[in-house]
């Protein structure tokens, strides 16, 4: 049971970060920033052919969220195997949003692939 609280706290607070900051970079034109610095993922999608300022990746910053808040949900609501499998997924989605969806995400995967908490999740 705790685990499973672990994983949705974890997905829900990302999901919900995510979501927020994607919506005010579509709108505004930019993310949140910290002390006048953007997050340091960017940085890796500076060396990428993706635009850290283009509107893919702004909206893979809304998608990314709201999976996490969906899959946090349905582990919340008992939903079984589709729970696991959308943990599983929104778990590798957020781990690119460095260093909190790293660290949300690599813990979500390895509190969902220890048998006690996947049974339980799992609902068997």
């Amino acid at each position: 049971m705790r685990s499973r609280f672990i994983v949705v706290a974890l997905l829900g607070l990302v999901g919900a970060f995510l979501f927020v900051d994607g919506t005010n970079a579509l709108v505004t034109g930019s993310y949140f920033e910290a002390d006048g610095e953007v997050d340091r993922w960017l940085e890796i999608f500076a060396q990428m052919p993706l635009a850290p300022d283009g509107i893919t990746l702004k909206i893979l910053h809304v998608v990314a969220g709201t999976m996490a808040m969906l899959a946090a949900f349905t582990i919340a609501a008992g939903w079984g195997a589709v729970a696991w499998w959308l943990g599983v997924t929104a778990s590798l989605l957020v781990l690119w949003f460095l260093p909190w969806g790293t660290l949300a995400g690599a813990v979500s995967i390895l509190v969902l692939s220890l048998p006690g908490p996947r049974l339980a999740i799992l609902g068997r």
